[in-house]
């Protein structure tokens, strides 16, 4: 019989602080849908809106970036001065008591 090393995860470990709350609702959760524990209940999370996340924080980016160039081509604009048009009525004249 030929001894074959286990087969390695192909996992990484990554270290999370989470608040307590989170954790207790993890494991609640984990408990409540049947999941071998609160971290795989989060690595699922993870996984299924991960690229979702990704995506709206592409779209936020491009709308900053967008409002900025728009911002930036605004404040370049040169002034100019507002006039009268022709034809307009003139101003009103104060009543002489």
């Amino acid at each position: 019989m030929l001894c074959t090393p286990m087969e390695r995860k192909d996992t990484q470990g990554f270290f999370l602080r989470l608040p307590r709350p989170l954790v207790n609702r993890l494991k609640r959760l984990a408990d409540e849908f049947r999941r071998p524990s609160g971290n795989q209940v989060a690595v699922e999370i993870i996984e299924q809106y991960l690229t979702r996340w990704e995506e709206a924080e592409k779209a936020k980016r491009r709308l900053i970036e967008d409002f900025e160039h728009r911002h930036d081509l605004m404040l370049n604009q040169p002034l100019v001065e507002a006039k009268a048009e022709s034809g307009a009525r003139p101003a009103s004249k104060k009543k002489a008591r």
